[in-house]
Order: C-alpha cells, then structure tokens, then sequence
C-alpha cells in the first residue's frame, strides 16, 4: 500500500536527523553525554584530509575525538590492530587475552592451532618460522587464520615473499576452497551470499576487517620481521624469506561460556591464566591441546565446534539482548512502511532518537577500544545528562573493557586542597578492612608559612598486606628511567618493565599492572578498589608559574592518582575516604577559586603504612560486613574540577 507523501517526508526528515546526529558524517564527530563536560554533547569538526565513507583515501585513517579531553579536538587516526590492548595477537606471537593478561604461545613451524573454539564458531591458525642453528624451538609467527562458521569455511594468509614490499599487497583469501578476490582499493567490501561474513579493505592493500555476524570482528594486518627486528631478537633470517606475517585484533560477540582455545579460553568467566605474573617473557605450553591437523578442520583435543546445526545453534546466548533503532542507517536499513503504521512508525523514531540524543545510554565511538560501536544503556538509577542528585552520580561505560558494561559512578564531586605537610604521613581513605595512606614531599621558600606539597608515596594495608610504591628523588626528569619503587611486606618488589607486565600476591588479592612499560601501573585491591598512578615532574613551566622556587637537586616527582573504589562501608573515612559517605557535608568553601580543607592533625599517621591516625577505623579484620551500595571514583587529571571523583593530583 502506498505511503502518504506527507508522513514519509517526516519520516525520512526524522531518520536523516538521527543519522547527523548519533554519526560521524560529513567532517563531524559527536561526543555524548558521558564525555568531559566541555564536550558533552557537541559535534566537533574533522580535518578536511580526513575521509568520510563518501570520500575514502588511501591513507587509513578515521576522524576521531578523545571526549575525555578538554580540549575536544578532533583528529585523524591510523585504524591498525593495537597490539597493546586485548584480544591482541602480534610479533612471535605475544597474546594479550580477554583477561589483559600477556603472554606467550610459541607452537611450531608450519603447524596449525586453534586460537578460538565454541560450538558455532571456530578460528585456527598457522604458525610460520624457522629455528637456526642451535637453538631448541622456532622462532615463529602467525602466518595464516582459518575461520569455520555456519557452512563456510573461510581463510586468509600472508604470501611469502624474500623482501618486503609495501606498494604489492601481501593478502590471499579463499572462501569455500575457491580463490577470492577483493578489489584493491580503500574501503573495498565483500560479503558471503547469505551476508554473514563480510571483508573491507582498510587500505588498498594489506589490511583488512573481518566481520563473522554476531559473532566477531578481527583487524588484520600484515607486517615483515624486519631488518631491524632480526638484529635485535638475532633471529638469523634466512635470505629467500622475511616472514611476512599477521598483526590481530579480535572483538568477540556473544562467545559462550566454554569457550576454549588459546586465545578463547581467557575469555571465560572462571579462567585461570597458567601465565606466570611478574616473568619478563611469560610463555603458555598446551600445544597437544590446541593442534588441529590443517588450517579449516576442528580436530584438536579441546575443539568445541560443531558442523551439525542443531549443536551449534544451542550455543548459550546472553540474558538480555537489546535491539535498538539504528538511527545511524537511514534509508538503506530497509524499514518499509505500511499506511495504517506510518504516524506510529514515525512516532517511535522520534521518541527512540531523542532517547539516544539524551544519553539514556552510552555510545562507544573510539575504534581502539572494545565495545567500538556499542550502545550500552544505562542503569535505572543513574540521572538523566544535565540532571544533578545529590550524590552526583552519572552513568560510565569503560569502552575498553569486554564486558561493555555500564555503571553509576558517584563522589561528591567537590573539589578541594590538602596542604599536609613534608615528610608527613596522612590517612587518604581508612575502612574498616582496608586503609590508603599518603606521603607528602615538598620544600618552603624562604618568606612562606607553609610548604608547597605533593603526594610522594602510597601505603595501602589490606588483609594481612602492606604494599607501598614510591616516586624516588631525582634533580632532572628522565622519562627514559622509571622512577617507582614498590615494596610489598617489608620486602622489595621488582615489577619487569615491560608494557602489561603483571604482579599478583600469593593470595591474587592485590594485582599491579604496568600500562606502559614506565612510570605508570594500576593496583587492584580485591573488591576493594581500581588505582590508577602516574609518576610526573614538577615541570621548569610549573616551577614558572607557581613560583615555588623549586631547588636544583630535586623535581619532586610525585604522583598522579585515580581511584575506583568498590564497597565501601558507611562509616569511611580519610582525607578522601570521607567524601564518599552519603551523610558528609563538606567543609570546602563553594566559590572560591582554591578552597582549603584543614584537619591535619585528625588524619595524619606515624609512617606510611600505619592507621593510628584519630579519624582511622582500619581493624585489618577481613570478616567486615559488605554493603549493599558501591561508589565509584575515576579520574583523568585534564578533566576539569567538574568530573574531578576521587582526583589526587597536582600540589
């Protein structure tokens, strides 16, 4: 039946609105609700080199905005498998696993292994290399995925070649035993007939997204050992071969919760990753395990897949899936309309738009991360963007986390300074099963009645723990040099610098992470608490500014701190601990530009990992009860004071 001229001008009004709305389209981007408050909800314009879907070039990149940063520009970024982040597969081969732990899986030369298992989904690859004289094991790299889905059987592989070169491409693909050929140009896409398998060119040549519906995407990109790369790890390459080879990163949907595989099974809820913490090189055996004997059979002893559809279709879905309008498809999604529905059709898209337009949810819009085109709706509690309750809570989506997973975070949101004193130790967050004390550094001018003051150290004590970690004294700032130092019960603790190295304590209570391989970790207290530090200078520009006539012989490098905390008690209390009661009034005067809160002498501690501070509840006794309420606390140092939870930073 015909649609009526007027409804379906509305309706296509509508949906092309949307579309400008919740898509980066024609040189803008959109941060939403989540975002830093100078971006919350503004389109911000690309850089004209950057292409649309309209106007590809051959340069791969996308238009991208950090909406965490206060400066909200816009720029072009390289789309590439980040190797650092998870479900990872890169180099020889380093595996990042659904657990964010790194490790390594050596295999074989010219052998296959199967990265990814479930009853309807299964990935294998093939491992190339070579081993010199001498040595016990290959030097290997993953040369070649296998993909088994539905009925098809799917691969791509890097072509062996003596010498890289950049101008040929270097990709081969079959599908269903033929050969498989996709047109060399930028944004180029291929789709199986049944449209559950689809490939897109991200450059004319050697890289590739892989879309298996429902079930994953995979970045693909190739690369050669290099020269460079051979001098370094002395692989002796042999002359007729540069082992040209795949950089992965893989995004998985709806993954069952047997999930299996060397890459898979850290993807299970109860798995425990054999990696040893703390090993420079952590290395994962289990090739019996994980051999299949080619690259598209499912044979191997741990292989959950199933050729039979009745099997594979009995894969455990989750709870709750969410179908939500795509506002971003416009005409091409396909909607036909039908005269009697047409009013109600358009009723619905203007309803659902203004639902996303508000930030009802979350949209995850960075490439890098995890839950990259998601839409993750909002918990029932959290406040509408704009409305403000009076625990200040909003809703949080941590894109880079798997789970892509929303919260309400909260803190009072008030910003405020602690001068303490130097050399001091002050009680941050005291509870009744855990307890973080700080240590202050700085220095008087002559003229002054206090001392300019900076968060030295960090004392935590939990269970029968005590682990500390320190900035160490230096006179000039070298970011090539790391300048944390750890101990952990009494005793020294030497963390490998490597990015993602990792540290567990013999219990797995408290876990410490290196982001990158200097000067920044994350500590995780058991159900506890998420702590984010970062070691930085007093810069010569701050010294400037400031005048705080900073001495030669130090740069009072300090600390930066962002915590999360997790079931505190009512009664919390500390410096910062205090802020997260539901009953606390705080004493920082509104309106003033630095706003100063006293009561030095009710926190502050004998040493660094003490709790004899007046205010200090920690009984170190893990029988405490758990409370119903969790509160939340981020922080990013550029953010501004009005998204300052739980920020330590600066003097």
């Amino acid at each position: 039946m015909e649609v009526p001229k007027t409804p379906l001008l509305m309706i296509i009004i509508v949906v092309a609105s949307c579309f400008l709305h919740v898509k980066a389209w024609h040189g803008q981007t959109y941060c939403g609700g989540n975002a830093a408050p100078r971006c919350q909800l503004r389109y911000i314009d690309c850089p004209e080199e950057c292409p649309t879907e309209m106007f590809p070039n051959s340069q791969n990149k996308i238009c991208w905005v950090d909406c965490f940063k206060p400066l909200c520009m816009a720029v072009c970024r390289a789309i590439k498998p980040n190797c650092e982040s998870y479900g990872s597969i890169c180099l020889d081969p380093r595996f990042i696993g659904g657990d964010g732990i790194v490790f390594y899986f050596h295999g074989k030369s010219n052998e296959h292994f199967s990265i990814v298992s479930d009853p309807d989904f299964q990935i294998n690859a093939r491992f190339t290399g070579h081993r010199p004289a001498g040595r016990t094991r290959d030097f290997t790299w993953i040369q070649a995925l296998g993909f088994l889905f539905n009925s098809h059987k799917f691969s791509l592989e890097t072509i062996k070649v003596a010498t890289w070169d950049s101008n040929l491409d270097h990709l081969k693909f079959t599908i269903d035993g033929q050969d498989l050929v996709i047109p060399q140009e930028t944004l180029s896409t291929w789709y199986s007939s049944d449209k559950d398998i689809k490939i897109e060119r991200l450059t004319q040549k050697n890289s590739v997204i892989v879309t298996i519906k429902d079930k994953a995407e995979i970045m693909v990109n190739v690369v050669p050992v290099t020269k460079e790369d051979d001098r370094i790890h002395n692989y002796k390459l042999p002359v007729d071969d540069c082992f040209a080879h795949l950089e992965v990163q893989f995004k998985f949907i709806n993954l069952s919760p047997k999930v299996d595989g060397i890459l898979g099974r850290t993807y299970r809820p109860d798995f425990k990753n054999p990696a040893k913490p703390g090993v420079a090189m952590p290395v994962v055996g289990g090739e019996d395990n994980f051999r299949t004997s080619s690259l598209l059979s499912h044979d191997c002893k741990t292989c959950l897949f199933s050729e039979d559809p009745a099997i594979a279709s009995g894969s455990v879905k989750p709870k709750s899936t969410y179908t939500l309008l795509d506002c971003s498809r416009g005409a091409s999604s396909g909607l036909k309309f039908v005269k009697s529905s047409s009013l109600m059709l358009i009723f619905l898209v203007v309803m659902l738009c203004f639902l996303r337009a508000k930030s009802q949810g979350v949209y995850c819009s960075n490439p890098y991360e995890r839950c990259f085109q998601k839409y993750i709706l909002c918990p029932q509690e959290c406040p509408t963007t704009g409305a403000a309750n009076s625990m200040n809570r909003v809703c949080y989506v941590d894109c880079s986390k798997p789970l892509c997973n929303s919260e309400c975070r909260s803190g009072d949101g008030i910003v405020f300074y602690f001068h303490g004193k130097s050399n001091e130790h002050f009680s941050l967050v005291s509870d009744p099963e855990f307890q973080i004390n700080a240590r202050f550094t700085g220095h008087r001018p002559v003229g002054r009645s206090r001392d300019f003051t900076w968060i030295q150290a960090l004392g935590f004590l939990f269970n029968s723990h005590k682990l500390s970690l320190e900035a160490t004294k230096v006179a000039t700032w070298d970011s090539g040099i790391v300048h944390l130092r750890f101990s952990f019960n009494g005793q020294e603790l030497v963390i490998p610098e490597e990015t993602l190295s990792t540290w567990y304590s013999l219990e797995k209570d408290i876990k410490i992470e290196r982001p990158r391989k200097m000067n920044s970790v994350t500590i995780t207290i058991k159900d506890k608490a998420e702590i984010m530090v970062n070691v930085v200078p007093v810069t010569k520009e701050d010294d400037m500014i400031h005048s705080y006539k900073v001495p030669l012989d130090n740069c009072f490098a300090h600390l930066e701190v962002q915590f999360r905390f997790f079931n505190l008690s009512p009664k919390v209390d500390g410096i910062l601990g205090r802020t997260y009661r539901t009953d606390f009034q705080n004493p920082a005067k509104p309106g003033v530009a630095m706003p100063v809160v006293g009561g030095e002498d009710n926190f502050r501690t004998s040493s660094l990992l003490s709790h004899d501070c007046k205010t200090c509840i920690f009984t170190g006794l893990s029988g405490s009860v758990k409370w119903e309420t969790k509160k939340y606390a981020l922080l990013d140092c550029t953010r501004g004071a009005s998204s300052g939870y739980g920020i330590i930073c600066r003097k």
